[in-house]
């Protein structure tokens, strides 16, 4: 039998690292079967935890460009809510081939979706700051697509390429003078 760089014949290496172990005396016993359950068990938990962190809406922040008029509308709580389109194309050096655009449906609530829809248009650059989150559904040819979605926690226009001016709104200055105009409407 011709033996192997590592010192071992191909018999020896063919039986595997926990058989050569026994036989050399590094364990005095077989190993810990369960011990090998509940580790495999333990890492099959902590790969569904990674899993359903995939699902839960990350945080993020979106500059692009209004592909729609905001619509705003009231549930039947009376909260307001607005829907837009977003399209984000990302930065592409002088010579570099022009990337695709990534589309989002953005939704405000609040007053936050009141201001949006008085104050942003079509075509608009903005920046979103919010939850992502995606959605599958079957289009109505059957195949399956992907909508991207932000829950918005703020937006506000672009000042890399436009001025802006920033006016309260008429029921903001109302809360402020009940409070008195020194305290906080906190």
């Amino acid at each position: 039998m011709a033996s192997e760089p590592s010192g071992l014949s191909a018999v020896e290496l063919s039986r595997g690292p926990t058989a050569r172990a026994i036989e050399h005396g590094y364990y005095t016993e077989a190993p810990n079967h369960v011990d090998d359950e509940k580790r495999l068990a333990r890492r099959a938990q902590e790969r569904n935890q990674e899993k359903e962190k995939q699902k839960m809406p990350s945080q993020t922040s979106k500059v692009g460009n209004l592909t729609r008029d905001p619509e705003l509308a009231y549930s039947e709580k009376g909260t307001a809510y607005t829907r837009f389109g977003l399209a984000v194309t990302p930065y592409a050096g002088k010579g570099a081939p022009k990337p695709e655009p990534s589309f989002y449906d953005v939704v405000c609530f609040g007053s936050m979706a009141e201001n949006v829809a008085e104050s942003l248009h079509k075509g608009d650059r903005v920046v979103v700051t919010g939850k992502g989150e995606s959605e599958e559904y079957e289009a109505k040819d059957g195949t399956k697509r992907t909508q991207k979605k932000i829950l918005a926690d703020g937006c506000g226009p672009d000042l890399r390429f436009a001025t802006a001016t920033v006016v309260k709104p008429k029921r903001a200055e109302a809360k402020q003078q009940a409070f008195g105009d020194d305290e906080e409407p906190f």
